[in-house]
Protein backbone atom coordinates (compact mmCIF):
# COMPACT_ATOMS: atom_id res chain seq x y z
CA UNK A 1 0.00 0.00 0.00
CA UNK A 2 2.87 2.40 0.78
CA UNK A 3 4.28 1.95 -2.73
CA UNK A 4 0.93 2.85 -4.32
CA UNK A 5 0.58 5.94 -2.12
CA UNK A 6 4.15 7.05 -2.82
CA UNK A 7 3.72 6.44 -6.58
CA UNK A 8 0.60 8.63 -6.58
CA UNK A 9 2.49 11.29 -4.62
CA UNK A 10 5.40 11.26 -7.09
CA UNK A 11 2.99 11.52 -10.04
CA UNK A 12 1.27 14.51 -8.44
CA UNK A 13 4.64 16.13 -7.64
CA UNK A 14 5.66 15.75 -11.29
CA UNK A 15 2.50 17.57 -12.36
CA UNK A 16 0.57 14.55 -13.59
CA UNK A 17 -3.21 14.67 -13.35
CA UNK A 18 -5.19 13.36 -10.44
CA UNK A 19 -6.90 10.97 -12.87
CA UNK A 20 -3.53 9.47 -13.82
CA UNK A 21 -2.61 9.16 -10.15
CA UNK A 22 -5.97 7.51 -9.43
CA UNK A 23 -5.36 5.16 -12.38
CA UNK A 24 -2.06 4.05 -10.90
CA UNK A 25 -3.55 3.71 -7.44
CA UNK A 26 -6.68 1.83 -8.51
CA UNK A 27 -5.05 -0.53 -10.99
CA UNK A 28 -7.96 0.13 -13.40
CA UNK A 29 -6.52 -0.25 -16.91
CA UNK A 30 -9.49 1.62 -18.45
CA UNK A 31 -9.52 4.68 -16.23
CA UNK A 32 -7.93 6.66 -19.08
CA UNK A 33 -11.26 6.42 -20.92
CA UNK A 34 -12.74 8.88 -18.44
CA UNK A 35 -10.85 11.68 -20.20
CA UNK A 36 -13.89 12.11 -22.45
CA UNK A 37 -12.41 14.85 -24.64
CA UNK A 38 -8.94 13.34 -25.01
CA UNK A 39 -7.72 12.21 -28.43
CA UNK A 40 -6.75 8.71 -27.28
CA UNK A 41 -10.17 7.88 -25.75
CA UNK A 42 -11.98 9.45 -28.73
CA UNK A 43 -9.91 7.38 -31.18
CA UNK A 44 -10.72 4.26 -29.15
CA UNK A 45 -14.45 5.10 -29.29
CA UNK A 46 -14.31 5.80 -33.04
CA UNK A 47 -12.70 2.40 -33.65
CA UNK A 48 -15.36 0.63 -31.57
CA UNK A 49 -18.16 2.58 -33.28
CA UNK A 50 -16.85 1.69 -36.76
CA UNK A 51 -16.62 -2.01 -35.86
CA UNK A 52 -20.10 -2.02 -34.30
CA UNK A 53 -21.63 -0.15 -37.24
CA UNK A 54 -20.10 -2.62 -39.70
CA UNK A 55 -21.48 -5.58 -37.73
CA UNK A 56 -24.94 -4.06 -37.27
CA UNK A 57 -25.28 -3.08 -40.93
CA UNK A 58 -24.27 -6.62 -41.99
CA UNK A 59 -27.06 -8.21 -39.91
CA UNK A 60 -29.88 -9.80 -41.93
CA UNK A 61 -32.87 -7.47 -42.18
CA UNK A 62 -30.96 -4.37 -41.06
CA UNK A 63 -31.66 -2.31 -44.19
CA UNK A 64 -35.38 -3.11 -44.14
CA UNK A 65 -35.65 -2.32 -40.43
CA UNK A 66 -33.72 0.94 -40.88
CA UNK A 67 -35.98 1.99 -43.73
CA UNK A 68 -39.14 1.08 -41.76
CA UNK A 69 -38.00 3.05 -38.73
CA UNK A 70 -37.01 6.04 -40.88
CA UNK A 71 -40.45 5.95 -42.48
CA UNK A 72 -42.12 5.98 -39.06
CA UNK A 73 -39.94 8.80 -37.75
CA UNK A 74 -40.41 10.90 -40.88
CA UNK A 75 -44.15 10.26 -41.15
CA UNK A 76 -46.46 13.25 -41.08
CA UNK A 77 -49.20 11.02 -39.64
CA UNK A 78 -48.31 11.81 -36.03
CA UNK A 79 -50.28 13.14 -33.11
CA UNK A 80 -48.33 16.15 -31.88
CA UNK A 81 -47.62 16.33 -28.16
CA UNK A 82 -48.55 19.85 -27.09
CA UNK A 83 -48.03 22.09 -24.08
CA UNK A 84 -50.52 24.83 -23.19
CA UNK A 85 -49.07 28.24 -22.44
CA UNK A 86 -51.66 30.97 -22.04
CA UNK A 87 -54.30 30.68 -24.75
CA UNK A 88 -52.06 28.78 -27.17
CA UNK A 89 -50.71 25.25 -27.56
CA UNK A 90 -47.08 24.68 -28.53
CA UNK A 91 -45.17 21.67 -29.78
CA UNK A 92 -41.79 20.76 -31.22
CA UNK A 93 -42.49 19.09 -34.58
CA UNK A 94 -39.89 16.78 -36.13
CA UNK A 95 -40.13 15.20 -39.57
CA UNK A 96 -38.01 14.65 -42.70
CA UNK A 97 -38.08 18.35 -43.53
CA UNK A 98 -37.38 19.48 -39.94
CA UNK A 99 -34.96 16.88 -38.54
CA UNK A 100 -33.96 19.03 -35.57
CA UNK A 101 -37.43 20.30 -34.90
CA UNK A 102 -39.68 23.27 -35.50
CA UNK A 103 -41.52 25.12 -32.71
CA UNK A 104 -45.19 25.48 -33.60
CA UNK A 105 -48.10 27.32 -32.00
CA UNK A 106 -51.86 26.90 -32.44
CA UNK A 107 -55.16 27.45 -30.65
CA UNK A 108 -57.39 24.64 -29.38
CA UNK A 109 -59.97 25.40 -32.07
CA UNK A 110 -57.35 25.07 -34.82
CA UNK A 111 -55.80 22.00 -33.14
CA UNK A 112 -59.14 20.17 -33.43
CA UNK A 113 -59.28 20.73 -37.22
CA UNK A 114 -58.05 18.12 -39.70
CA UNK A 115 -55.51 20.64 -41.04
CA UNK A 116 -54.77 23.11 -38.23
CA UNK A 117 -53.32 26.54 -38.94
CA UNK A 118 -50.03 26.79 -37.07
CA UNK A 119 -47.59 29.61 -36.69
CA UNK A 120 -44.00 28.42 -36.51
CA UNK A 121 -42.50 31.59 -35.05
CA UNK A 122 -45.30 33.60 -33.46
CA UNK A 123 -45.45 33.75 -29.68
CA UNK A 124 -41.82 32.95 -28.91
CA UNK A 125 -38.57 34.83 -28.75
CA UNK A 126 -35.30 33.12 -29.53
CA UNK A 127 -31.80 34.20 -28.58
CA UNK A 128 -28.58 33.32 -30.35
CA UNK A 129 -29.68 33.56 -33.98
CA UNK A 130 -26.69 31.74 -35.51
CA UNK A 131 -27.01 28.90 -32.98
CA UNK A 132 -30.79 28.79 -33.49
CA UNK A 133 -30.30 28.35 -37.23
CA UNK A 134 -27.71 25.63 -36.65
CA UNK A 135 -29.89 23.64 -34.24
CA UNK A 136 -33.22 24.42 -35.85
CA UNK A 137 -34.75 25.81 -32.66
CA UNK A 138 -32.10 27.19 -30.31
CA UNK A 139 -33.01 28.39 -26.85
CA UNK A 140 -36.51 29.82 -26.88
CA UNK A 141 -38.58 31.52 -24.24
CA UNK A 142 -42.24 30.84 -24.94
CA UNK A 143 -44.85 33.40 -23.96
CA UNK A 144 -48.61 33.20 -23.76
CA UNK A 145 -48.99 35.96 -26.37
Amino acid sequence: MNSVVSLAGVMLALGMSTAMADDAASGDPYLWLEEVEGEKPLDWVRERNAAAQKEIEAAPGFAALRDDLRGILDSTAKIPYVQKIGEHYYNLWKDAEHERGLWRRTTMDDYRKADPARGNRAGHRCVGQSRRRQLGVGRCGLSGA
